[in-house]
């Protein structure tokens, strides 16, 4: 009996600003779709006829056809997919034209205001895709190569450093681990964090990962090579008042120095703790572990933070100013941004800048005073085979 694989399903995201669509791309592909871009609008119906996407985000603004236009084609092709609108325009104008779709029986199911953060893409992409047809594994699934590894892998993303620093600056690596299955492919990131929670084995995976993570760190301590190790957390360990004494108890295996371990939590992670992160944070600190958080927030929140938590570090996640174009030129984000780094310098806390996707914006972050950069326009994600290369170089 022959086992017919499911592809991944197909999102179509049709924006006239290549940018945006990367954005959006990247979000989609880390749920787990299969990615097409479209830049015209006069292309946007062929397109839906040779994908047979299951959903689209179309931008109301394109050249070639505006959404209207598309909306109305796409109606008289029966078109079964379903439609996030997306427009920098108001309100009124998006609900408007969402009325107008439904009206024309298509499946509009939500809309994007520009500019928007990752987090709302994930929130209207991710129900779509959980409705979709899931890709399987079929049984006579080809062998993998003999060198690729198969099940939880780690991957260490490098930083720069941008101050001026002497020859001794340690070197800093992010690593957060994935799964990769039989058939060779990775879980994106939210698959497998759903996967870990579900199942109740998040500590467990946690545990291996840092585990190999410090015994990577130990031979490159041998070979005189000073690392520093960035650990993400996630939110569901902030609940729990053992964690502090779990790592604690990973890192006590091994010769690595505990101030050489930063420990990453999200503003938004701490927010979910209802109260335990305080404690939690607190007494990592007590051990000697550096603590992190993560944020996207103004300088003003930031600032309320610091009284609120025991910091070493500060991460900024830079990267919604790219939606605001010429960003360099604009002397109040430099203002703010240098200000910003100016007083948690002060305060004797560490400013890293996340999410730097693009050349301008790594000379941003460096102008305005960051110590640290680190994202896709630094270093891919390097596997520990790679990142012996890259710390060679």
């Amino acid at each position: 009996m022959t086992n017919h694989q499911i592809k991944a399903p197909v999102i179509l995201i049709a924006d006239d600003e290549p940018d945006f669509a990367d954005i959006i791309a990247e979000v989609a592909h880390d749920i787990g779709f299969q990615t097409r871009c479209v830049h015209e609008g006069d292309k946007v119906v062929s397109e839906v006829e040779a994908c047979d996407p299951v959903a689209i985000v179309l931008d109301l603004r394109m050249p070639g056809a505006d959404g209207v236009e598309i909306l109305r084609e796409l109606a008289l092709s029966n078109c079964a997919a379903k439609i996030v609108l997306m427009s920098g325009m108001d309100q009124r104008t998006l609900h408007s034209v969402e009325a107008l779709g439904k009206e024309k029986n298509l499946q509009i199911v939500g809309t994007l205001t520009k500019p928007m953060r990752p987090q709302e893409i994930q929130a209207i992409l991710a129900p779509i895709y959980d409705a979709a047809p899931q890709p399987v594994v079929p049984e006579a699934a080809p062998a993998a190569e003999p060198e690729t590894e198969i099940g939880l892998q780690n991957f260490y993303t490098p930083f720069k450093h941008l101050a001026n620093s002497d020859a001794n600056e340690s070197n800093r690596i992010g690593v957060h681990s994935l799964w990769r299955l039989d058939n060779g492919e990775l879980l994106s990131k939210s698959q497998y964090q759903q996967w870990a929670d579900k199942s109740g084995i998040s500590k467990g995976l946690f545990k291996v990962m840092l585990g190999n993570a410090l015994a990577l760190c130990e031979s490159f301590y041998q070979k005189e090579l000073a690392v520093e190790l960035v650990v993400s957390l996630d939110s569901i360990f902030l609940q729990d008042h053992s964690t502090a004494d779990f790592i604690a108890g990973i890192v006590a295996k091994t010769k690595v120095p505990s101030d050489r371990i930063i420990i990453e939590v999200t503003e938004e992670g701490v927010s979910k703790s209802h109260g335990n992160a305080i404690d939690v944070m607190s007494r990592l600190r007590i051990k000697g572990v550096k603590i992190a958080v993560k944020t996207e927030s103004s300088d003003e929140s930031l600032l309320v933070m610091l009284d609120k938590f025991p910091l070493d570090e500060i991460y900024v996640d830079v990267y919604p100013l790219v939606s605001q174009g010429n960003f360099q030129g604009n002397m109040e984000n430099e203002f703010n941004y240098s200000s910003l780094t100016s007083v948690l310098r002060n305060k004797g806390i560490v400013t890293c800048a996340t999410n730097i996707t693009q050349e301008d914006l790594l000379e941003f972050v460096s102008d305005c005073g960051f110590i640290w950069a680190e994202g896709s326009q630094v270093s891919a994600a390097l596997s520990d085979t790679e990142l012996v290369k890259f710390l060679a170089q």
